[in-house]
Order: C-alpha cells, then structure tokens, then sequence
C-alpha cells in the first residue's frame, strides 16, 4: 500500500535548516514516507523508483516541497503525469524567483500550488488559475515553547546576515556596550536536527533581535531586487523578541509594524541605529514579549500553515489532527503561563 510522499532537496547550508525542519514536521503531520532528493539536476533519476505506482489506499498524496524556482522546476518535469495519486502539491519557498520555463503546462500535475510570497500570487495565478495558494514562512512556536521560559538577559541578539556595517560582531559588542546595552553574537552553527533548540535558547534570552532586508545585504546569497521575509524574522517574533533593524517592504510585513513585533530602525549608520534600539528598548516590558508569543502562536506555527495547504486539497488524516490538537493545548499552556507571571 502507497502512502502519501514528501519530496524534498535541501543542503547542509545553515540558512536551509529551517527547510530541512519543515520536510520533516509535513511528513510527521501526513505520516509520509520522506524522500530527499539529494541531486535536484538529476530528480527524474531519484524519483523514477516511484514512478508506475498506482495508488492503492484511495487518498494518499505527493507533496513537493521545493527551495526555489528551478527546483521547483526539476521536480515538476520529474513527476510521473501517469500515476495516479489523490493530489499532488508543490511548496515553493523562495517564490520570488522568475523563470520563463515554469509555465502552465510544466505546472499542470499539480493540484495545488503554494507559494510564500503575497507580491508572487498573481503571477503564478495565471499559471494556475484556481490552484495557487499564499503560505507564507512560519515557525514551530509549538516546540520552541515547550520548556519553560528563560530570564531574558540579552538586550540585543544578532542572528544570521547583516548589512556590512553590523556585521562584525566584535565591534557591535562593543558599540552596545558602550551604550549600556548587553548584546550576544551570531549564535554558532549547528546540525539540522539541534537548528531549533540552539535558536529557541538564544531568542528566547533576548529582549530584541537585529535584522534587515535582504536589500540591506550585498551578499551573493540574497535577491539583490525582490524584498522577501526570512524564517529568522518569524523565529524571532515567535521566540518573543521584537525585530529592529530594516524590515523588507512587503504586504506581510505591515501588520506586524502595525501590532509591534517589529522596529524599523534608522541603519545608516552605527549611532542612529543604536539610538532607536536604545529607545525602543526604553519602553519594553515583559509583556512586550508575551504578547509577540501570543501573535505568533495565532498566527506563524507551522501546523497552521500546513493545515492552510491540506485543507485546500481535502486530506484530513490522524497526523493532522493531531498537530492541530498539540498547537491548541501549548496555547492554552502559554496562556496559563502568562497568568501565572503576571501574578
């Protein structure tokens, strides 16, 4: 008997862990046999065992989670149009990446699209008509929450890329030291499996966390164009620190300016940077941070993100609801602890 599928490809690069966690919570939550596709230029050859299979249980699924375009690309070409499953849904994470070769026709097996990005919708709208769906990243706020809550001594908390003039950590250390603010560096890197316990422990000890657009990067690793929102922002919000820095310009942005779970900050230089963290650190309470945990499990876990593709699909399975029974009793949990801490 053929069970549901996750296909994925990912990287031992530190910026993909959150991808390599999210393959692995989708195939939890759909009791899926998970495949990596450890060649993306070579996925027919990876997938070609698969093909042929015809589906036995009446309602198992494929679900390709691909990092950009051109994986999405390679994962599209490879899939097998003559096997028949229940469904068929490609995640692509980085969606802002244009591609004239993923057209209609190469999108056409899937019955569902997901795309990360609110500006990317309408394009791939007129690939797919009816079949696109905006999921944008979101975080495991379930797990990072299960122990309880650490003093946060760590007024400011550097995590990944930052615009050249942050991005050594000795000279910021001494630049908010000097200004009376205690500051810890780019945490080290770990394996996929210790990525969200090491990032829990460090944001959750933190008042505030520094990040920018991408725009605000010249590094070879980013979209020196599109604007586009990262899993650290989700991370840090969901962890309870507020973002200062230069937040990207795009629709799923706004509210979280809007509700305080992020400062856009002045970065052009060193002083009026500090000068808004400063200020911004002037008016924090814990409760500043009880209520970005609160946000965040509403609405940035990944259960909730997951449950938005399968629900548009029709799958409902035990692995589903059980997710979304665990995500009910932390809140409820969180809640009970943030009574207890106003007592």
């Amino acid at each position: 008997m053929i069970g549901n599928r996750v296909f994925y490809n990912s990287s031992d690069s530190f910026g993909w862990r959150p991808f390599t966690y999210l393959a692995k919570l989708l195939a939890q939550v759909l009791d899926a046999e998970l495949h990596h596709l450890e060649h993306c230029s070579n996925v027919r050859r990876f997938l070609s065992p698969f093909f042929g299979v015809q589906r036995q249980n009446g309602g198992a699924g494929d679900f390709y989670l691909a990092r950009g375009s051109y994986e999405a690309l390679n994962m599209a070409r490879a899939v097998d149009r003559k096997t028949s499953r229940a469904w068929r849904v490609l995640w692509i994470i980085d969606s802002h990446m244009e591609i004239r070769e993923l057209t209609a026709k190469v999108l056409s097996p899937f019955d569902l699209i997901a795309v990360t990005q609110f500006e990317e919708a309408a394009r791939y709208e007129k690939l797919a008509p009816g079949r696109v769906i905006v999921v944008p990243w979101g975080s495991d706020v379930v797990a990072m929450h299960r122990e309880p809550a650490p003093m946060r001594t760590t007024d400011v908390l550097r995590v990944g890329r930052q615009p050249q003039l942050f991005d050594d950590d000795a000279e910021n250390a001494k630049l908010f030291t000097d200004a009376g603010l205690s500051f810890q560096g780019r945490p080290a890197f770990v394996s996929a499996d210790a990525y969200l316990s090491q990032m829990s422990r460090n944001l959750r000890s933190a008042k505030f966390t520094m990040a920018s657009s991408n725009l605000c990067d010249d590094s070879a690793h980013t979209d020196a164009v599109k604007e586009y929102v990262t899993p650290r922002w989700v991370d840090a919000i969901s962890a309870g620190t507020i973002v200062v820095g230069k937040h990207p310009r795009v629709a799923e942005t706004s509210p979280w300016i809007e509700q305080g779970l992020i400062v856009d900050c002045d970065i052009s230089s060193k002083e009026a940077y500090v000068a808004d963290i400063s200020a911004a650190l002037a008016k924090w309470t814990p409760q500043c941070a009880a209520y970005n945990i609160a946000y965040a499990f509403e609405h940035f876990d990944l259960r909730l993100r997951i449950n938005a593709v399968l629900q548009r699909v029709g799958y409902s399975g035990a692995g589903l609801t059980q997710a979304l029974t665990d995500l009910e009793q932390a809140k409820a949990a969180n809640q009970v602890q943030i009574r207890a801490q106003a007592c």
